[in-house]
Order: structure tokens, then sequence, then C-alpha cells
């Protein structure tokens, strides 16, 4: 297990999420890690459709791993740890993502 990566998921779920998310394999390309991308932008997964959010920018981050973009998620959960708020700690690092339709774009921000 690395410290940044695509967050593991409970064994005795696996079966049945990659019947239901079936592109859910490709996220172990890389090692698991404590934090990722997909941890700081998204809430716990509650359903399918959460778990395909954060599919998508596990993949994202899998296609995108540098050593600066995992010193940046790591900043960023540190910030989090402290109480500073997801979308503030999310935003100062350059890390605010969405996931849409089972990819993972770059939030456009509001107004001008």
């Amino acid at each position: 297990m690395s410290l940044i990566g695509p967050r593991p998921e409970r064994p005795e779920l696996i079966d049945d999420i990659v019947k239901q998310v079936p592109d859910f394999c490709e996220r172990l390309a890389v090692r698991p890690g404590v934090t990722g991308l997909a941890q700081v932008n998204l809430p716990a997964d509650t359903d399918y459709e959460s778990t395909r959010a954060k599919l998508a920018l596990d993949l994202k981050y899998i296609k995108a791993a540098s050593p600066w973009l995992d010193t940046k998620i790591l900043f960023c959960s540190a910030f989090r740890m402290l109480g500073i708020r997801q979308g503030r700690a999310v935003r100062s690092f350059r890390l605010q993502q969405q996931a849409m339709n089972g990819t993972a774009h770059a939030a456009q921000p509001n107004g001008p």
C-alpha cells in the first residue's frame, strides 16, 4: 500500500461492485493508497453511482500520476484533517474535480 493512490475496497464488496461497475478493476493498475484524488473531492461511497464517480477520479489520477500531484493530494488531505472545509482545500491546491458520466473533468468555476 502506498500513501497516495486509489483507496482499496473491502474484499467482501468487490464481486458485487464489479458486476455493477465493470471497469472497477482498472484502478488496480497502481498500488492502493490511504488518500487520493477521489477522496479529496468526493464524500464516501453510498451507492453504485458514487462508486462510478470515484472510479472516474481514480482513473484520472492513474493517467496523471506524478510526484507533484501526489504532493498536492497529500497537503490537501492534511488541510482536511486540520478542519479546513473540503471545497476550500481542493481549490487551494487546484485539485477540484468532478466526475460526470463515468469520466472526470476539471470543475469549472461559476461566474466571472
